[in-house]
C-alpha cells in the first residue's frame, strides 16, 4: 500500500499535501514499530510532493517529527534524525528553511540515545 500510495503521489504531486496530512491525522501513538514505518513512507511521499503544497504541510510535518523526538523508542528517534536530511532536500530548501527552523533547531538540540 505505501508504494501504490507513492506512486500516486509520484503521478500528481499536487495530492502529496492531502496525503500527508491524512497521515499525520492517523499517526500511530503506541505503537513504535508502526511509527517507525510511517515516518519511512512519510519520507518517500515527501520527496515526490509539489513545492506548493509543502510549503503548507511544512510547520504540521516538522511539528510531528518533533513530537516523535519524545519517544522512548532508539528507532523512532534515529528516523526522526535522519528525516530533515528529506526536508532540507525538499523542492524550495530556502523557504522551507524558514518554515521548519524552530522545529529543526529543536531537533538537533534535543538529540540523546
Amino acid at each position: 500500500l505505501a508504494y501504490c500510495v507513492s506512486q500516486f503521489v509520484h503521478k500528481d504531486a499536487a495530492l502529496g499535501g492531502t496525503v500527508v496530512r491524512g497521515m499525520l491525522r492517523y499517526w500511530p501513538v503506541t505503537y513504535c514499530q508502526k511509527e517507525v514505518l510511517l515516518i519511512g513512507e512519510l519520507e518517500d511521499v515527501v520527496e515526490n510532493i509539489d513545492p506548493e503544497h509543502y510549503r503548507t504541510i511544512a510547520l504540521p510535518l516538522c511539528t510531528q517529527i518533533t513530537k516523535c523526538l519524545n519517544s522512548w523508542n532508539s528507532q523512532v528517534k534515529y528516523f526522526v534524525v535522519r528525516f530533515p536530511i528529506c526536508i532540507c532536500s525538499s523542492p524550495t530548501p530556502e523557504e522551507t528553511s524558514d518554515l521548519a527552523r524552530p522545529c529543526l533547531i529543536q531537533v538537533n538540540s534535543s538529540i540523546s540515545f
